[in-house]
């Protein structure tokens, strides 16, 4: 049987992914891959009367690493008298009869400490062990978030050889993968390959529709989006599309049809469960919070890197990762999911509740605050950072927390954040609802400003603030006061940051630019969109426009 390696699987797509027969999952064995030769061999161990003994051979040699194949076949050899290889079977069994409890135990270890490497591997481990798709699709999922396409990439394709019949949802999951980390080669030649697939038409017309993006031929790509009829699917799929039709309307210089496309997309993400109201009450009950003088946190070489979305964060951040003896986590979380836990005991009492109550809830807060965001981080290095940019907004109970916490904040054109915000097609959760509208984003805006500035109203050693601006266009100068700032000695690692950030998983949207380093230039588009700020806008954002020495400029006539 002539072996293809895994990498170049994926050109045997077309002929069986959709071939569920015993020779479809005989052809799979080709495959030099142990997770799809033993799914492949247990399947055909079901679906045939009898095996020959080259097959035999192979599965034999696949079970040396599958315990869950050495499971089926086992009964078998019994039945076919096949007593030699079935001791063969029980002595590779013996062999290592306490791996599934240690993996187990490494995949829980792995998880609790936010190890996504050990994690990944385990899935894979177990699931040779097993036999659960579960575990690969934990490891592609694992992977994608945290560890780019090249790891996730491989336990996607296994997925498609694997699992039946949902491969349309798969195929786009892998698409979704190559666009987001924008591998435009990847995206391209795979959905190349899934073309002639039956009930792939959304994971096609994503394909089709992001090619002509990239090829920036914007109308060709609107006619595409109009006439396909993608425009009408609903969720997070519906938002994805719209979310292209906009982008296209903006590169063609239509913009108030761009902004109803924008709207759309947010109303087809929104969440009833999410509200910008009920973000507030969050963020003014934590304010509220009576907290007795806590001990000095001796974590002083933690800092927090907040300002507000799409503020030039995400370019800061992967400069400052790139310097040998800094660690940074995004967006992890950390503080707001340990926070009811942490209170629980003071929330159930209520007005019972004691001062000593509320001491020890706090300090529980700050371990827990701890344990979650060190998940993220390498807590070897000198420096860690938790770069979060809407924690801002909890600044007055930041305060109390955390009362000698140092951050990093940082500061772009009030319009350009908030534009960039309402565009963007955000995951929902309490925060980000308040970007599907721009009212409440502006709002939202003024509310996290007037917070800070008034627990920082004039300068201090416990803050650096870095203009996105001058980030852009005066880099080194501009980093390197950050890096005194932290602590740390100047690496010159910081100005090659570009080639570093290629190495790590897309968390943001603006990684696609990040890559691209400082060539493009400031970015900013809203003069284009004026028409939007109406007088409610104005007044929420003009304030801060004076207050950051900026200008609103004439509108773009294009």
């Amino acid at each position: 049987m002539e072996e293809i390696k895994l990498s170049q699987a994926s050109a045997l797509i077309p002929r069986l992914i959709d071939d569920t027969s015993a020779r479809g999952w005989e052809k799979r064995l080709q495959i030099h891959d142990p997770c799809i030769r033993s799914y492949a061999m247990t399947e055909l161990l079901g679906a045939s009367e009898t095996l020959s003994t080259k097959t035999l051979r192979l599965a034999m040699h696949i079970a040396e690493r599958s315990g869950y194949l050495r499971r089926k076949l086992i009964d078998l050899f019994i039945r076919s008298g096949f007593f030699d290889s079935a001791d063969r079977l029980v002595e590779l069994e013996a062999a290592q009869a306490d791996q599934p409890q240690g993996l187990h135990k490494a995949l829980i270890t792995a998880m609790r400490d936010g190890d996504q490497r050990v994690e990944v591997a385990a899935c894979h481990r177990l699931f040779l062990a097993e036999g659960d798709p579960a575990y690969l699709r934990q490891a592609a999922e694992v992977a994608a978030g945290s560890l780019g396409y090249q790891v996730a990439w491989p336990y996607y394709l296994r997925l498609l050889f694997i699992e039946q019949p949902s491969h349309a949802s798969r195929v786009l999951d892998v698409l979704r993968l190559f666009e987001r980390e924008d591998a435009q080669e990847h995206f391209s030649r795979f959905g190349k390959l899934c073309e002639g697939l039956k009930g792939c038409e959304i994971p096609k017309a994503y394909w089709q529709a992001y090619r002509l993006y990239w090829s920036k031929d914007w109308q060709r790509c609107l006619d595409f989006i109009e006439r396909s009829g993608v425009l009408a699917a609903t969720g997070g799929l519906g938002a994805t599309f719209r979310h292209l039709h906009a982008l296209c309307l903006e590169k063609s210089n239509r913009h108030a049809e761009a902004v109803q496309s924008f709207e759309i997309q947010n109303k087809a993400l929104a969440e009833e469960r999410y509200t910008p109201e009920a973000f507030i009450r969050s963020l003014e009950a934590r304010r509220e919070r009576v907290i007795p003088s806590l001990p000095e946190d001796e974590r002083r070489d933690y800092f927090i890197m907040t300002g507000f979305p799409r503020s030039g964060t995400t370019l800061l951040e992967n400069a400052l990762a790139a310097h040998p003896a800094v660690s940074t986590a995004e967006e992890t979380g950390a503080l707001v999911s340990s926070y009811d836990g942490a209170f629980a005991t003071v929330k159930s009492k209520g007005e019972q509740a004691s001062e000593a109550d509320v001491h020890k809830a706090a300090l529980d807060h700050r371990y827990r605050y701890y344990r979650a965001l060190d998940r993220h981080l390498d807590t070897d290095r000198a420096v860690k950072i938790d770069k979060t940019p809407i924690l801002a907004a909890n600044i007055a109970y930041l305060e109390k927390l955390f009362p000698e916490k140092r951050y990093v904040f940082s500061i772009r054109h009030p319009y350009d954040v908030v534009l960039s915000n309402f565009k963007q097609r955000y995951k929902q959760n309490q925060a980000m609802a308040a970007f599907n509208d721009i009212h409440s984003a502006c709002e939202l805006y003024d509310y996290v400003m007037s917070s800070w500035f008034t627990a920082f109203p004039g300068q201090t050693e416990r803050v650096c603030y870095v203009r996105y601006d001058e980030l852009v266009t005066d880099f080194e100068p501009t980093i390197r006061r950050v890096i005194d700032f932290l602590g740390v000695d100047w690496h010159e690692d910081v100005l090659n940051f570009t080639e570093h950030s290629k190495k790590r998983a897309v968390r943001t949207p603006s990684y696609a630019n990040v890559r691209k380093g400082l060539t493009l230039g400031v970015q900013t588009s809203y003069g284009n969109y004026l028409f939007l700020f109406d007088e409610h806008c104005r007044s929420k954002l003009d304030p801060w426009v004076e207050f950051f020495g900026y200008s609103v400029q004439e509108p773009n006539h294009v």
